[in-house]
C-alpha cells in the first residue's frame, strides 16, 4: 500500500543523465520512476534528470523507442544507458485517396470511441497524495489609470512589495535546491569544518548557481574539489570563479 508519510520524509536527490547505448546521444523526456517511494520524474531535453531516492531504491528508466531498464539507487552522479529498441512493422496495403466525396464520406461515418482510458501502468507510477494549489496574487497593470493607482496608492505599493518578496523567496528556494552544504557533502564526501572551508574556497557565486542546471553545478563543484585536494585543505584563501 502507498505510504503517505514516506512522501514527506527527506530523501537524497539522485542526479544523472540518460543516453542511448548505440548513439551516445541524450535521451530527452525519458520517464524515471522510483518504485520504492512511488515517485516519478522526467529527464530534460538534454537527458539530465533528478529524483528523490534512498540508497537501495529501485529506479526504472523508460522511453518510447528504448528497452526499459531497472537500476538500484546508489550515491553519485549516474549515466544511465538505454538500449535502442527496434519495432517490426507489419505490411500494409496502400490504396489511392479516391475522390473528395469518398474522403468526406469516410470522415463523416468514422466511429469514434466515447471513452478514453489511461494505461494503468502509468497511473501506478504517480503518487496518490493530493496536492492543493493555492491561488497566487498577481498585479495587473492594464490601463494607464490602473498603472497610476499601483504606483501612487498605499495598497498598490504594498502589493508591489509583496510581489517582490515572493520573487526573492523563489530565488532563495531555487538556490538551496541546486547548491547547499548537503549537496556539496554528497558530491565530495567532506563533513563539518572541512566542508565549510571547501565551500568558501569554491565560491561559485549566486549568478552562476541560478543560471546553471544541477549537472553543471555538480560538474563545477567536482572540478573545484580536484583543485582543492591538489592545493591542500589548510585554510585556502584563493577562490575558484
Amino acid at each position: 500500500m502507498f505510504d503517505a508519510e514516506a512522501q514527506d520524509r527527506e530523501h537524497q536527490n539522485i542526479m544523472g543523465r540518460i543516453v542511448g547505448v548505440a548513439t551516445r546521444k541524450p535521451v530527452s523526456y525519458g520517464m524515471v520512476v522510483n518504485k520504492s517511494l512511488r515517485l516519478s520524474a522526467m529527464s530534460d531535453s538534454s537527458g539530465y534528470f533528478s529524483i528523490k531516492a534512498d540508497i537501495g531504491d529501485t529506479l526504472v528508466f523508460s522511453r518510447v523507442g528504448y528497452y526499459l531498464k531497472e537500476v538500484v539507487s546508489s550515491p553519485g552522479f549516474k549515466i544511465i544507458e538505454l538500449t535502442e529498441r527496434e519495432y517490426e512493422l507489419k505490411s500494409v496495403a496502400i490504396n489511392g485517396f479516391g475522390t473528395y466525396d469518398d474522403f468526406k464520406y469516410n470522415v463523416i461515418h468514422t466511429q469514434l470511441s466515447d471513452t478514453f482510458e489511461i494505461n494503468p501502468q502509468i497511473i501506478r507510477s504517480f503518487p496518490k497524495k493530493v496536492v492543493s494549489l493555492q491561488p497566487q496574487m498577481s498585479i495587473p497593470l492594464g490601463s494607464p489609470v490602473t498603472a497610476m493607482y499601483m504606483i501612487l496608492s498605499k495598497e498598490g505599493k504594498s502589493l508591489k512589495k509583496l510581489s517582490k518578496l515572493k520573487e526573492n523567496e523563489k530565488v532563495v528556494v531555487s538556490y538551496k535546491d541546486k547548491f547547499s552544504p548537503e549537496i556539496v557533502s554528497k558530491l565530495t564526501g567532506l563533513k563539518e569544518r572541512e566542508l565549510e572551508k571547501f565551500i568558501k574556497y569554491c565560491n561559485l557565486g549566486t549568478d552562476f548557481i541560478l543560471a546553471s542546471n544541477e549537472y553543471e553545478i555538480a560538474e563545477k563543484v567536482l572540478d573545484c574539489y580536484k583543485q582543492y585536494k591538489l592545493k591542500g585543505s589548510s585554510d585556502p584563501t584563493d577562490s575558484i570563479q
